[in-house]
């Protein structure tokens, strides 16, 4: 039994995978241009979507994708255009 309360969804299984690998991914490129720590998992971003979650940290989603970051909107722009142009983030280990 899952540890936290469900209800339907509008998102299909794979989009919320795809959605919460899209979160951390950007969620941890910011955070290391912030220079604070990161410690979540897309895991963490999977089960918020299923518990009704349509921002996390001011970044709005729809449709399998990111659609902005109201805190940080040229690092949001900087993050899109680079996924655009074919390169994926990377984090400094």
């Amino acid at each position: 039994m899952a540890a936290f309360k469900t209800f339907k969804c509008k998102y299909t299984q794979r989009e919320v995978c795809v959605l919460g690998m899209l979160l951390d991914e950007y969620i941890r490129f910011r955070a290391q241009r912030e220079g604070v720590e990161y410690k979540f998992k897309p895991e963490f971003f999977e089960e918020g979507i299923l518990k009704g979650c349509k921002s996390f940290f001011h970044v709005t989603f729809s449709n399998s994708k990111l659609l902005a970051d109201t805190d940080f909107p040229a690092l949001f722009d900087e993050w899109r255009a680079m996924k655009e142009r074919g390169k994926d983030y990377t984090p400094l280990l």
